[in-house]
């Protein structure tokens, strides 16, 4: 359209020149006439294509919200535990109002992120912070970005130095400024005041730390506190204090990954440490008798059977033996193996006799504690003695007898008996060998008799 205004108003113009050559003779009336034709055409063509040819080019149309940085400051170095602080300022360069966020990174890793809204043209400053913990001592690269534009620089945090960190803290005092040297000013410092912790446990207990932090710096911030046991971390956690302001960290911490003996715990900030003792007995079991179950009273010659209930109420696993003793001597046992906070149960039997009858003292012996109880044993009636057990013995009598009467037959020592001859076998009832024996010795004293007489 542009394009055909300008070919229209250059044949307008050779038009009026063309006439002006031709009509000399009239000057006046003919560069009038022309004057008239090339000013309303120029209008003309002006006033048919003024808004179409706006919304066909889109020349007029505004630019949408573009946020770039223009400066970042940051707070470098600081050290481990301290809050790195990065300030980037951000102009909306577009003729549209918008909203974009803006973000900083640590190599690979987002640390922090808001959200702005400018209006066009508009700059504000953007305000990012990150507390450092224990691993990220190392030389950074930050990229500062928006979904347009974005910013690096190198961000330093340092392994914490107790001397460098009683240096810089006098350095800065005389001035008031903080770490860095991109105008930060005023600057916190946090304080470990106190450390209460428990003196002595027992390897695998919960021990509980308890400190508390003062900023006592200039400003107010945002800092690490860590607890370690002997040097090593064992938690960390972000603190933000105001300026005079102090806040108490707690921390329950499981001894089980240390050995028995003397350790230090520390309480850690940036600025100051705080440390303790704590004493570490080895891990034991405990085992216990918490219950008894027996037959109160038994019979001579009955089993005595008692059920005991066993917890370990120690933190180690209890390997023993459970032994039942009767007057201090061991009648029965069992090995077990209790895990910590457990519990069991063992069966031991004892059988009576009627060598040791009425209140028997019984205890079981168990790893770390020794439970007593008595059973009344009683003596067994008439009735209940065994019959079966005396003729058992009667006929191993009859046995034995049988054996001389044949010996003494096949030896010819003695006439055959009318039963004999029958072929009876069977022994004289009741003829036992005191019987026989006294036989035998009166026989041998008449022989005796006998040979005197001769």
């Amino acid at each position: 359209m542009v394009r055909l205004r300008t070919y229209l108003l250059a044949l307008v113009i050779a038009a009026a020149a063309f006439t002006g050559a031709t009509v000399a003779d009239s000057p006046s009336q003919g560069d009038s006439v022309v004057a008239v034709d090339a000013t309303d055409l120029v209008a003309s063509t002006a006033d048919g294509g003024g808004e179409n040819s706006t919304e066909e080019n889109g020349t007029d149309d505004p630019l949408p919200a573009e946020f770039v940085i223009t400066d970042v400051e940051t707070n470098t170095p600081i050290t481990v535990g301290e809050t790195i602080e990065v300030t980037a300022t951000v102009d909306n360069i577009g003729e549209e109002a918008g909203t974009g966020n803006v973000w900083f990174d640590l190599g690979e890793y987002r640390k922090g992120d808001t959200s702005v809204s400018l209006e066009p043209g508009e700059s504000r400053s953007v305000s990012l912070s990150y507390v450092s913990k224990s691993g990220d001592a190392d030389d950074w690269s930050m990229t500062v970005g928006t979904p347009d534009d974005t910013a690096t620089r190198t961000v330093t945090i340092d392994e914490r130095d107790d001397e460098r960190d009683d240096e810089t803290e006098d350095t800065s005092s005389d001035d008031g400024s903080g770490s860095g040297s991109s105008g930060f000013t005023g600057s916190a410092s946090f304080d470990a005041t106190s450390l209460n912790v428990t003196q002595s446990a027992t390897v695998g207990d919960v021990v509980h730390l308890q400190a508390t932090v003062e900023n006592t710096g200039t400003a107010g911030g945002e800092k690490l506190v860590w607890f370690t046991a002997d040097g090593s971390t064992v938690n960390e956690t972000a603190v933000e204090l105001d300026r005079g302001t102090q806040q108490t960290v707690t921390y329950a911490y499981n001894t089980s990954e240390l050995e028995n003996g003397t350790h230090e715990l520390a309480v850690e900030t940036p600025d100051s440490t705080e440390t303790r003792e704590l004493v570490l007995e080895p891990r034991r079991s405990n085992l216990l008798v918490d219950s008894i179950d027996t037959n109160s009273t038994v019979d001579a010659g009955e089993h005595v059977e008692a059920s005991f209930g066993l917890h370990n109420a120690g933190n180690a696993t209890a390997n023993t033996t459970v032994t039942l003793l009767l007057n201090d001597l061991r009648t029965d046992a069992e090995a077990v193996s209790v895990a910590p906070n457990a519990s069991t149960t063992v069966q031991l039997t004892y059988r009576t006799n009627t060598d040791l009858t009425g209140d028997l003292d019984f205890a079981v012996d168990a790893e770390d504690s020794r439970e007593s109880f008595s059973v009344n044993v009683t003596e067994p009636t008439p009735e209940q003695i065994e019959v079966p057990e005396l003729t058992e013995m009667s006929e191993q009598n009859n046995e034995t007898t049988d054996v001389p009467n044949s010996t003494a037959d096949d030896a010819g020592t003695s006439t055959p008996r009318e039963d004999d001859a029958a072929g009876t076998t069977d022994a004289v009832p009741g003829f036992g060998v005191v019987p026989m024996l006294a036989a035998l010795l009166l026989a041998l004293v008449a022989v005796i008799a006998r040979r005197r007489g001769d």
